[in-house]
């Protein structure tokens, strides 16, 4: 099963935008404009492609117009490079995730910051298995190691149980009348 023909051109789009991008030489491009994703309508008739820039408000506002500017640049492009039939209308699309990113991640180190360091809460999962007279761990029924000592000891016996069981059901599906 293979992608959808909207999603190989929405990628071949992305591809090529971002390689033109490198190639616009408009003094309104100020700053880092990176293209961050694309959208592409399921006519294929128009394309929304969301970038981030590093800089401040003029500059976001200068790019915005920049890029509006050089669709036309965009487009010849993506039909020279592409051969497709037709190319989609751009809608540049200021991407506010990076700077949103940004800010949770400020706000998680100041949380983690200013918390005190408490010691973790002894509960059952931190607690050590209770040793024998012997000064052994204690053992389950079959001698191996008990849950407490390896939690995973029964997954093993679980998981064939659960096989056989989906065995015998695929089996009974397949031979009920029809």
């Amino acid at each position: 099963m293979g992608f959808s023909r909207g999603t190989r051109l929405r990628e071949l789009f992305f591809h090529e935008i971002c390689q033109a991008l490198s190639a616009i030489k408009d003094p309104g491009l100020r700053g880092f404009v990176t293209v961050t994703d694309m959208t592409l309508a399921a006519d294929r008739k128009t394309a929304k492609v969301f970038y981030s820039l590093l800089g401040n408000q003029m500059d976001r506002e200068n790019t915005q117009r920049a890029l509006e500017r050089a669709e036309g640049f965009f487009r010849s492009q993506l039909y020279s490079k592409l051969k497709v039939k037709y190319v989609p209308r751009l809608q540049f699309i200021f991407d506010e995730t990076p700077s949103s990113a940004q800010r949770i991640e400020t706000l998680l180190t100041k949380l983690n910051q200013d918390a005190p360091q408490a010691p973790p809460p002894a509960g059952p999962e931190t607690e050590l298995p209770a040793l024998s007279a012997a000064g052994e761990p204690p053992r389950s029924e079959d001698g191996g190691p008990s849950a407490a000592e390896d939690p995973g000891a029964g997954v093993e016996r679980l998981n064939l149980l659960g096989s056989r069981a989906s065995r015998s059901r695929r089996y009974r599906r397949k031979r009920r009348p029809s």
